[in-house]
């Protein structure tokens, strides 16, 4: 493979040339950027799949977060979404055993005699009971107390307490990764392109730009983005919708400053009259939008209910219009589709660059030269499964108590409830969610069985009768106490070692 193209120069673009770097390493790759056009630059956050992506590409933790104003994020705090002013933190979970509720030894009740190693059951347990998660359950826990992922152990050196991500200046991290590709050999061009050409095959060889010059290739990814140049545009593949579920459909993204004392390390995910308002802590300031459905209210009513309900006016640079939906087809011949060009949900759990990161991870050098028909049929199978997994589980946020507006009391009416949630849903009707929800396809579970506990808690819709019930029949009440005071007592002794958010911020980078 001599010469390899990358379609576009944001956070996509970047991520893919530097991991496509590491498997032709001996190979020409250019990154087709267009200053003129620039970059959406709207995503600031992701999932804890990011630090271990970066961390493989060897780019330094501590250096990114200065280079991108970059924070620690632990998790997202879900506000207002049972309508009655609650908030609830659907975190990332724990990293260092001593904050596991599932390690199957024998001095962990919950995993005694129960049919899987616990995680699940705790957690139930935890939601039967009515129990504290700022003391229980260690994500809410360091999420509330805005400390960071690590703490000194009693040797003074650092330790990871829970799973994380990064929050990150979308323009400063494409900025970034730029300087990283230049210094690992990738060749930048900076032009706008007029078209593509191709060989009796239907492969893409040739990249033409405006001002007639031209750039050939073996291979090309298309990051570009909601343009999607080549997969939409060039090779017309089929869209499938997501419109029929996911409703909001544009954004109106602002910024606000930080604040002074304290630096969240968890995402604010703010329900509005009609979608919600993500909130992201960086260094310098907030970046924040209001996710909305268009046939209840006007990007100018939009900014209003912001303002009003901030006490403060907000400058709006533009509007972003989106429809939800994917590709039949991310990879075409010698072509594959990343991130947004790829397709798109909506911003809810920060899943775009997680679903980027899974096509990369799901790629190696063979599969790349060879193309063999039957494993790209298979990439786009589990790029399909994926993305329609994804939906499902952003549906179910929408499934919750409000009522107080249009928006919210016609959610159901007014769209369609995604297959697999449907089969899960009917399921839960006389069982609460547990591991046997789980669809394993491809190796690939998409959410834990936890993750949705918390946000059928969080909003309010899971059925507390039979829950309790299974906690009465499992008798979790005995198996769990003695583990919820160890637990506890690790919570406490874990948040007095940990470092402060914003004190890592200032001390470390």
């Amino acid at each position: 493979m001599k010469n390899i193209s990358i379609l576009g120069g944001g956070t996509a673009g970047w991520l893919t040339a530097l991991y496509i770097r590491q498997l032709f390493p001996e190979s020409n790759l250019t990154v087709i950027k267009s200053t003129e056009v620039g970059i959406l630059g709207a995503g600031e956050g992701s999932i804890s799949l990011l630090p271990l992506m970066l961390k493989s590409l060897k780019i330094d933790e501590n250096e990114l977060l200065k280079e991108v104003k970059g924070t620690f994020k632990l998790g997202i705090s879900f506000e207002n979404w049972s309508g009655d002013g609650s908030k609830y933190i659907h975190g990332f979970g724990p990293y260092t055993s001593s904050l596991s509720h599932n390690q199957v030894t024998t001095k962990n009740p919950i995993s005694i005699g129960l049919p899987s190693n616990g995680y699940q059951f705790y957690i139930s347990n935890l939601i039967n009971n009515n129990g504290d998660w700022s003391k229980l359950e260690p994500s809410t826990a360091l999420c509330f107390k805005n400390k960071s992922p690590y703490y000194k152990n009693k040797n003074g050196t650092l330790e990871q307490s829970l799973n994380y991500s990064y929050h990150f200046d979308a323009h400063l991290m494409s900025q970034y990764l730029e300087k990283i590709g230049i210094s690992r050999g990738i060749r930048i061009v900076d032009s706008n392109v007029r078209d593509f050409l191709s060989d009796e095959n239907g492969n893409i060889k040739t990249t033409l730009f405006d001002d007639n010059t031209k750039l050939d290739c073996d291979f090309i990814f298309d990051c570009s983005g909601f343009h999607r140049m080549i997969i939409g545009k060039h090779y017309k593949t089929e869209w499938v919708s997501y419109e029929k579920y996911l409703k909001v459909n544009k954004a109106i993204p602002f910024f606000l400053e930080q604040d002074k004392d304290e630096i969240t390390p968890y995402t604010h995910a703010i329900a509005m009259k009609h979608g919600w308002m993500w909130k992201i802590p960086l260094q310098h300031r907030f970046g924040c939008g209001y996710v909305f459905d268009d046939k209840y209210t006007t990007p100018e009513e939009a900014k209003k209910e912001v303002e009003e309900m901030l006490n403060q006016k907000i400058t709006v640079p533009r509007v972003l219009d989106f429809k939800a939906g994917r590709f039949e087809k991310v990879w075409i011949n010698n072509c594959i589709s990343i991130g947004l060009s790829a397709g798109f949900t909506e911003p809810i759990e920060a899943t775009s660059i997680w679903l980027q990161l899974i096509q990369l991870m799901s790629l190696d050098r063979n599969s790349i030269e060879n193309r063999n028909e039957s494993h790209i049929k298979e990439y786009n199978d589990k790029v399909s499964f994926v993305n329609d997994e994804t939906l499902s589980f952003l549906y179910y946020h929408y499934i919750n108590k409000r009522d107080d507006t249009e928006f919210w009391s016609n959610y159901l009416n007014t769209t369609e409830i995604p297959e697999s949630l449907k089969s899960r849903l009917e399921s839960w009707k006389h069982r609460t969610m547990n591991d046997d929800d789980k669809n394993f396809r491809y190796g690939f579970d998409a959410f834990t069985t936890q993750s949705w506990l918390t946000v059928a808690h969080g909003n309010g819709t899971l059925n507390l009768d039979i829950l309790s019930k299974e906690c009465e029949t499992m008798n979790l009440n005995n198996k769990i106490d003695k583990f919820n005071k160890n637990l506890e007592n690790n919570i406490t002794q874990i948040i007095q070692l940990s470092i402060g958010h914003k004190e890592y911020l200032e001390k470390y980078i």
